[in-house]
């Protein structure tokens, strides 16, 4: 009887033929296809084991990403408003019993040509503001400092329309120099404005005269060597746009 040596070829196809086999079986499994919620639920499996129920509670929650979900987002996210604020510039409350028969509110006079309108147009700052006053004032206009205690510091007679809502202003007293410039907002029209500085300033002995540009209008006064002007614009949206400038006295 032959020795029981076993064939080393045998051997050697039986051995490949088990290698394949194992790969083929690494191979053969289908695995189970991911997703969002599948993921989510491992997470959570794992999480809770884990012995964090706050975790737990959030990823045990319904993803975001969920179309059906998208309008419950953001929920307490501030969004702009559908349209703008209308009271945004508040309402003022004018001088007290103003009226058109109040002498104190009369009407201005048509007004005259305002050949230094388009330079005051073009003058983003009371500083710019200033300087297209003439050579003297123009002068004092660098030693100008901003600070919303000059609208408060006016010639007598001159003062900020009521409820006025100061935006910038700025002064100077140095160097011989007495100079102030206020820019304000008010909700009252250009033509009330014009009206009630150009009453004030004929009441305090101003003389005042009312010039305009297309829309921007000035009413200018001169009193014992000083002078003011108050420019009115409309304001977008209602109410209006002031430049207030007084220089000397």
């Amino acid at each position: 009887m032959p020795p029981l040596v076993p064939d080393m070829l045998t051997v050697r196809h039986i051995g490949l033929f088990a290698g394949l086999l194992a790969l083929a079986g690494c191979g053969s499994a289908d695995p189970a296809v991911e997703t969002p919620d599948t993921l989510q639920r491992e997470l959570a499996d794992t999480n809770v084991a884990g012995g964090d129920p706050a975790v737990a509670a959030a990823l045990q929650a319904p993803l975001m990403s969920d179309p059906t979900l998208s309008q419950s987002a953001n929920a307490d996210t501030i969004r702009p408003p559908s349209q703008p604020d209308p009271d945004s510039v508040p309402a003022d409350d004018p001088a007290p019993a103003a009226t058109a028969a109040d002498p104190a509110v009369a009407s201005a006079p048509s007004p005259a040509a305002c050949p230094d309108c388009a330079a005051v147009r073009r003058a983003l700052t009371p500083v710019a503001l200033a300087a297209t006053q003439g050579p003297a004032i123009a002068a004092c206009a660098a030693r100008m400092r901003y600070s919303a205690d000059w609208a408060n510091r006016l010639p007598a007679g001159i003062a900020l329309y009521p409820a006025a809502h100061v935006a910038e202003a700025a002064g100077t007293d140095e160097g011989g120099c007495r100079l102030r410039v206020a820019r304000f907002i008010s909700s009252a029209p250009v033509a009330r404005l014009v009206d009630w500085y150009h009453a004030t300033a004929g009441n305090g002995g101003w003389s005042p005269t009312h010039r305009a540009d297309g829309d921007l209008h000035a009413v200018t006064g001169q009193r014992r060597g000083a002078v003011f002007t108050a420019y009115v614009t409309p304001r977008a949206g209602g109410g209006s746009d002031v430049a207030l400038i007084a220089s000397g006295g």
